[in-house]
């Protein structure tokens, strides 16, 4: 077996570009271990390769090569040893994080079915919706100015301070009086194991009163609505508006859907 190999045919065992290797070699994180007085040409050892597995895995997991190089610079096992532990937690917590995201995932297209189901529902109809929890920003006078978005800013800033992943629910909870009262913007999240409660706000479960609709025919779901809550002789109901996603591209048309609280269907 052969000691030594020219930078060429490292490039090609290794996968690495010339420019690539020589850019390592510039900035000493793996030089050629041999350099041909004569010729100037450069070679490295057969054991060096294994180096070049090190630097890959490193890019991988995103580790800058100047941390790299210190460990190398060391000639340390114990440096190189604490080294590779250091690698394999940031690609646990990078397995984590893709565990998350695919929750993220599993949200969107529960959600995708749910929507796709009660839109081709007519008229009132009941369902029994399990406990949610949300975080909650409340209506702001009509006198502020770009009242929406500071709403909007104050449910997003509670959710990052909270570090909550969202549940992709979003939508509004109004108050019934003489007519109905928009109370609060919300959006549904994801408690972690030491998420402070005092942030969240818990919708209960049970069976909900609903009816889905569009913007162009809000006014006559929700009168439908209003004439169901009377007929149960609801008082003070909890009623809440959520955004559905059958169509996230109907920007103008979206599709939502009426809920009011009847009760524990225990």
């Amino acid at each position: 077996m052969r000691d030594y190999f020219s930078i060429g045919e490292v490039s090609k065992m290794t996968g690495f570009t010339i420019n690539a290797l020589r850019h390592y070699d510039k900035i000493g994180l793996c030089k050629p271990i041999l350099v041909n007085t004569d010729t100037n040409y450069r070679y490295y050892h057969a054991n060096q390769l294994f180096y070049f597995d090190i630097i890959r895995f490193a890019k991988k997991i995103g580790m800058p090569l100047e941390d790299l190089k210190r460990i190398f610079d060391t000639t340390e096992m114990k440096s190189f040893k604490d080294f590779l532990n250091e690698m394999k937690s940031q690609m646990e917590d990078q397995i984590e994080e893709l565990k998350n995201h695919m929750i993220d995932i599993d949200n969107i297209q529960d959600q995708i079915s749910t929507a796709e189901i009660l839109t081709d529902t007519q008229g009132l109809y009941q369902r029994e919706i399990g406990e949610r929890d949300v975080v909650t920003s409340p209506i702001l006078p009509v006198s502020i100015n770009n009242r929406f978005v500071k709403q909007m800013e104050q449910l997003e800033l509670k959710i990052q301070e909270a570090e909550l992943t969202t549940t992709f629910e979003s939508g509004t909870i109004y108050k019934l009086q003489e007519e109905l009262i928009p109370i609060t913007l919300y959006k549904g999240v994801i408690l972690n194991f030491d998420t402070d409660i005092n942030v969240i706000t818990r919708i209960p479960a049970g069976t909900y009163l609903c009816i889905n609709y569009k913007e162009s025919n809000r006014q006559e779901a929700l009168d439908t609505l209003l004439n169901g809550i009377q007929e149960l002789q609801l008082k003070n109901p909890l009623i809440i508006d959520t955004t559905l996603l059958d169509d996230i591209f109907s920007l103008e048309d979206r599709s939502h859907e009426l809920q009011v609280f009847v009760g524990d269907l225990i």
